[in-house]
């Protein structure tokens, strides 16, 4: 039998308190495995963006720059609850991290940043969308999980 080691651990948040729920997982098994901790906030990419904002079809003049200038700052947002993310991690004594922000769609960022950073371990957090929300939302967790070279370890909010 393989003994396991977790050298590499990705923990994809936006930083909202409901992702930062499985923070203490994070910091539990980095420190016991004394892992490396990936944070990667993935941003809404230019295209959609605009496809939020407008109409199909229908871009107002401007458009275009504007989207560029809410992805750029939705990066300088996220690099910041990244930054707060890891020192957190840093007060529960992880020391060896890499902040990511990338841009499009989370899942499959999530995916790709698993092969290209060699993770051993995915932690996150999900939702807990069931039925016809799960169905038009999507789940990025169920994507993660159905995709992800290596173990996903999800953690549910608990419902008082």
């Amino acid at each position: 039998m393989k003994d396991i080691n977790y050298k590499r651990i990705l923990f994809p948040t936006d930083g909202s308190q409901l992702s930062l729920i499985a923070l203490p997982h994070v910091v539990s098994l980095a420190n016991a495995f004394d892992s490396e901790v990936v944070l990667l906030h993935v941003v809404n990419s230019i295209g959609r963006e605009i496809a939020f904002y407008a109409a199909p079809g229908m871009y107002p003049v401007g458009l275009g720059e504007a989207a560029v200038d809410i992805v750029k700052e939705n990066k300088r947002l996220a690099k910041k609850k990244l930054e707060v993310v890891r020192d957190k991690l840093v007060a529960g004594g992880v020391k060896k991290n890499i902040l990511q922000v990338q841009e499009g769609a989370a899942e499959n960022n999530i995916i790709e940043t698993i092969k290209k950073e060699k993770c051993d371990l995915v932690v996150m957090t999900s939702h807990g969308r069931s039925g016809f929300e799960r169905a038009i939302v999507g789940s990025v967790t169920d994507h993660v999980m159905r995709h992800a070279t290596c173990p996903v370890l999800v953690v549910r909010p608990v419902k008082a």
